[in-house]
């Protein structure tokens, strides 16, 4: 990971706290902790198909991985049409940044 860093890797992709047998918040917040004192970003992914979970799964998901200083939260693609439910991607949103900057996101214009 920290070749990957000082070959010039701006983010580093690990998986969520949750989604992987033996990846705990702990592991993880040291493996943050390393990434940023290395200047760079660290992002969590949830991709092991439980990104087509409850509401209720990826809000604590979210909160978990939030806690663990993750910069950037990736939700995959399993859903029935190839992406996750619009629901848990706004779970998602809500639950890292708040109603109000998930909406002002949703409503803003990629041209400004």
């Amino acid at each position: 990971m920290v070749e990957f860093i000082d070959k010039g890797a701006d983010v580093i992709l690990l998986p969520a706290a949750g989604t992987f047998p033996g990846i705990t918040p702990d592991y993880l917040k040291e493996l943050v902790d390393l990434i940023h004192s290395k200047k760079a970003l660290a992002m969590s992914a949830i991709g092991t198909s439980q990104e087509s979970s409850s509401v209720e799964t990826i809000r604590h998901l979210a909160i978990v991985n939030k806690m663990v200083g993750f910069d950037i939260f990736h939700i995959g693609d399993h859903g029935y049409s190839g992406l996750a439910p619009y629901r848990n991607i706004m779970e998602l949103s809500i639950a890292i940044r708040g109603e109000s900057l998930t909406i002002r996101k949703i409503a803003s214009s990629n041209l400004r």
